[in-house]
């Protein structure tokens, strides 16, 4: 009776270990965003669901940024600067947003829906933020009517670690657009998709498609091995006996 109580409150104590190895951390789970082709300067709203997770008692800063450059800009080059509320509120093609999330409980998860519209960069598109003399030329982050990066990525806050980035890719033209890319359709919700039932959208490149294990997911596994296996053997020798 004994060692089954031992078992017992090992598997009761797995949740507690496993919310300690969570801390404040974000994943991407999936972007996508509409119109997959637009014209020069006109909206294109992006949606980025993302899972935060935090300890107990422990309150976590998260930032979301998310931008249309061109492709040949290095995705590291984002305007991290911390300019009133917004990293930097003169670039139309980028924008951002800061929240906190406290956990009350043991380990906190939380799923959400980022949204933001930003502006598809033009012939006069720079960086606002910058001194150096290219990058705050008039026409740095356009590139014609070519295709652009959309990226969306989680930190703690401007200027701060990154957490996860996800990249997709959407048509800028100089006469406007509202088009779905070749092998797309365009879904009764109003984006287009390869296939309507599907949440990964705006390409394959988007969708995750094998999962990777972290350093948390690791340490979860191994102390459950243990438990496990601390389990097994308590009941042999409680057979034994």
């Amino acid at each position: 009776m004994k060692k089954s109580k031992i078992l017992i409150g090992l598997l009761i104590a797995l949740p507690l270990f496993s919310s300690l190895t969570l801390g404040c951390n974000a994943q991407i789970l999936s972007l996508w965003y509409t119109p997959v082709e637009v014209g020069a300067g006109s909206n294109v709203e992006i949606h980025t669901s993302v899972k935060f997770t935090a300890n107990m008692w422990e309150t976590c800063g998260f930032m979301i940024e998310n931008s249309v450059i061109p492709q040949d800009v290095p995705y590291v080059f984002l305007p991290l600067t911390v300019i009133t509320d917004n990293c930097c509120p003169g670039n139309p093609n980028y924008d951002d947003d800061y929240f906190t999330i406290y956990c009350s409980g043991i380990g906190c998860e939380d799923t959400r829906e980022m949204v933001l519209t930003i502006k598809a960069p033009t012939s006069v598109s720079k960086d606002a933020c910058s001194t150096d003399p290219v990058r705050s030329q008039p026409g740095f982050y356009w590139r014609g009517d070519n295709y652009y990066q959309v990226t969306s990525s989680i930190w703690t806050d401007c200027g701060g670690s990154k957490y996860d980035g996800r990249m997709g890719m959407i048509h800028v033209k100089t006469d406007g657009g509202d088009r779905c890319p070749s092998g797309q359709t365009l879904c009764p919700d109003g984006y287009c998709r390869i296939n309507c039932g599907s949440s990964c959208t705006a390409g394959w490149w988007n969708c995750p498609l094998i999962w990777v294990l972290k350093g948390s997911d690791v340490t979860i596994i191994v102390i459950a091995i243990i438990i496990i296996i601390a389990g097994v053997y308590l009941l042999k020798r409680g057979k034994k006996k």
